[in-house]
């Protein structure tokens, strides 16, 4: 499948997910006609996108992920941010600095100007800002989907994202009370359904992220689980393939046959729930493989370095040395584009992941 392609595909894919969200919204007409206005700057954003593509050489991504900081509330076993990303400089043992809030401002509005019309929050804990939703404030136009775990979310935060239609929380559990207390604390399910109830008295649209393991797979699955989610007023699903950072538990990653189930599941359920549903990176077949490496999306972690996907924590560009238009164009992003091969599907869950011998290479051959 050709860049070109996938490029309208994607864009399609975002136009459909906004118009769904309508329809979802359909009677809160306040929040439905937000999203028809975010329809309308997706739409402007993917003539932007465009616009840059051509006059830089490369396809701009129309999304992407940006963990605004490294501390977490939460000690949870597995997580991606604690094990990938090296907090300190290399043969130094001296911190690494995080990304200030200016720096933050300057890359979304880097982001903005090259038509990245969705970027998505996350950390560790993003909510552990404190000045982060004074920042998104600044980019009305911009959809941020922030991936938190909910804890830090108090009546008067609610409050505010009642009046920040362009802030959606997705709060993370790993399926039901057992495996979400499991892995995050026991009495944290209980603390994150409190925090959903109340965003939803605030009428606040919010969502859900599911890491999908082989044991909760038949758990996160069931329609009375999805059914009892929408209840306590969850408007989007968002389910996660387990990627095994740890090199400790790859028993835990979900199965050919139940990769395969949770794609047809979330076509069962958009037919029957008014939520959106999104598997990741099940959906990523339609676009011929991995949209990582600013084919769909990048990475930027809490120092500034700009990765092709959070599984991926390698790169050769950082934004306190160059601009986010000059580090897309990079050696190390472009190696990994042109090699389709490195960007299909795999047993694990994760191409980059499975290729991650193969992409330390790489990296290693631009030092």
């Amino acid at each position: 499948m050709s860049k070109i392609s996938s490029e309208s595909i994607l864009n399609s894919t975002i136009t459909s997910l906004f118009t769904d969200a309508q329809k979802v919204l359909g009677k809160n007409l306040l929040l439905a006609g937000a999203m028809f206005y975010y329809l309308r700057c997706q739409e402007r954003f993917a003539q932007r996108r465009k616009r840059y593509a051509k006059k830089l050489g490369i396809p701009v991504p129309a999304f992407m992920i940006f963990s605004v900081t490294p501390e977490c509330n939460l000690n949870c076993p597995g997580c991606y941010s604690k094990l990938q990303h090296g907090h300190t400089i290399e043969g130094t043992g001296l911190a690494r600095k995080v990304l200030t809030n200016d720096e933050i401002d300057s890359i979304l509005s880097q982001a903005e100007k090259l038509g990245i019309g969705i970027v998505l929050l996350s950390g560790g804990e993003p909510l552990m800002n404190k000045q982060l939703f004074d920042i998104t404030e600044r980019y009305r136009q911009t959809l941020f989907p922030v991936f938190t775990n909910g804890l830090i979310i108090t009546k008067t935060l609610a409050g505010k994202l009642k009046h920040m239609n362009n802030v959606v929380p997705i709060i993370s559990i790993e399926g039901g009370e057992r495996f979400t207390d499991a892995r995050r604390g026991v009495g944290t399910f209980n603390q994150i359904v409190e925090t959903m109830m109340m965003l939803n008295k605030k009428k606040v649209f919010f969502g859900t992220s599911i890491t999908v393991t082989k044991e909760n797979y038949h758990v996160v699955t069931s329609e009375n689980y999805v059914n009892t989610l929408v209840d306590i007023g969850c408007k989007a699903f968002v389910y996660v393939d387990y990627v095994p950072v740890d090199g400790k538990s790859e028993t835990l990653v979900t199965t050919i046959e139940q990769k395969s189930g949770i794609v047809k599941f979330m076509a069962l359920c958009r037919k029957q729930f008014p939520a959106l549903f999104i598997s990741f990176p099940g959906d990523e077949e339609m676009f011929g493989g991995c949209i990582a490496a600013g084919r769909g999306f990048v990475h930027i972690n809490p120092y500034g370095d700009v990765e092709p996907c959070p599984f991926a924590p390698y790169s050769d560009s950082n934004l306190r040395k160059v601009e986010l238009s000059e580090a897309l164009q990079s050696r190390f992003l472009k190696i990994i584009r042109e090699d389709e091969g490195k960007l299909k599907e795999t047993s694990t869950g994760c191409a980059l992941f499975s290729n991650r011998e193969t992409i330390k290479k790489i990296i290693g051959s631009l030092s």
